[in-house]
């Protein structure tokens, strides 16, 4: 059975549209870097808000280039996801990128 969403114990199937019980655990946990980035409201980072969230929105992910973050729901929450073989988190465009494409100051940079 396909589930198409989980929370906590109830789990909502892809295929029939019904809600049930389970005691799987969530096979996909919130990586915890991301986690920590966005209800640290991006601190110490360009993107820091005073308010103590990140906005919702796309952000590098800390010392990694082919890695970045979502933050949602005001910064309450936040995952990591991969770029492809080879490419790196582009914040200007907000895309998975070439490094030859980033500014040459930019430390992911690469000719």
């Amino acid at each position: 059975m396909k589930v198409l969403a989980l929370c906590g114990t109830v789990a909502l199937s892809q295929t029939t549209g019904e809600v049930f019980e389970t005691t799987t655990v969530n096979p996909f946990p919130h990586d915890p870097v991301a986690m920590q980035f966005c209800e640290s409201g991006c601190a110490g980072t360009d993107y820091e808000d005073p308010a103590g969230h990140c906005f919702d929105g796309f952000y590098p992910y800390p010392d990694e280039c082919s890695k970045y973050i979502v933050c949602w729901d005001e910064g309450l929450f936040g995952d990591a996801f991969d770029c492809a073989g080879g490419l790196v988190w582009n914040q200007r465009y907000f895309i998975c990128d070439w490094p030859y494409n980033l500014s040459e100051d930019h430390p992911c940079y690469s000719s």
